[in-house]
């Protein structure tokens, strides 16, 4: 199978099944959003491996992809990613540009798709720096400090984490639904970031 058969047969005929399947066009609006997004969070994930400095920053996505390919070495989840974002970019795309042809996609709702991008990113890129950081006290041999740090996420991240994961999915069915306070998201959001983030420097 090409990659090209890939991108059309297990990925977007699929999701323009899943639209296609849906009883009226109300449901079919919002099963369109919600490939919509979906599909978006590869970006993320590209993103963020990306952007890590570190092997351990790394190693939170790569952590994440072998859960989603469990059958793939770790050496090649990397480039897994990028050949998969390239697809998953491009069906988003089609689902988008039929969105706003039918369904009724329009500025507003663009921003909010960005807005849930935009929100997925930071979130991922939370894990990846408080590890590039930990890696960088072990490279100076600041053991102690990693082991702060570590237990620091344990302590105060990963409950944040889960806490912004679950505002995650509230969004993203709040703009499926046509339901999305903007201003309480981001005061919410920022509340999160705040909390995480602030302890950083005590360490």
């Amino acid at each position: 199978m090409t990659v090209i058969d890939y991108y059309r047969d297990q990925l977007l005929r699929p999701s323009l099944d899943r639209i296609a399947e849906q009883p009226t066009r109300a449901l079919q609006r919002a099963e369109c959003l919600r490939e919509t997004l979906d599909y978006g969070l590869w970006r993320s994930l590209y993103k963020a491996i990306n952007k890590a400095k570190t092997v351990l920053g790394k190693g939170m996505i790569t952590h994440k992809l072998k859960q989603i390919w469990s059958q793939t070495p770790e050496q090649h989840l990397e480039t897994q990613l990028a050949i998969y974002y390239m697809m998953a970019v491009t069906v988003q795309a089609c689902i988008m540009t039929l969105g706003q042809a039918y369904y009724r996609f329009d500025e507003a709702k663009n921003l909010e798709i960005e807005l849930y991008r935009t929100y997925e990113d930071e979130r991922l890129m939370l894990d990846v720096n408080i590890m590039d950081l930990a890696h960088q006290q072990i490279e100076k041999n600041y053991s102690d400090s990693a082991l702060a740090i570590a237990s620091w996420k344990d302590d105060y991240i990963n409950p944040i984490a889960r806490e912004m994961a679950e505002l995650g999915d509230t969004i993203r069915e709040s703009i499926v639904h046509d339901t999305l306070d903007v201003s309480a998201f981001k005061i919410k959001a920022d509340q999160l970031s705040a909390e995480a983030y602030s302890k950083l420097p005590m360490l």
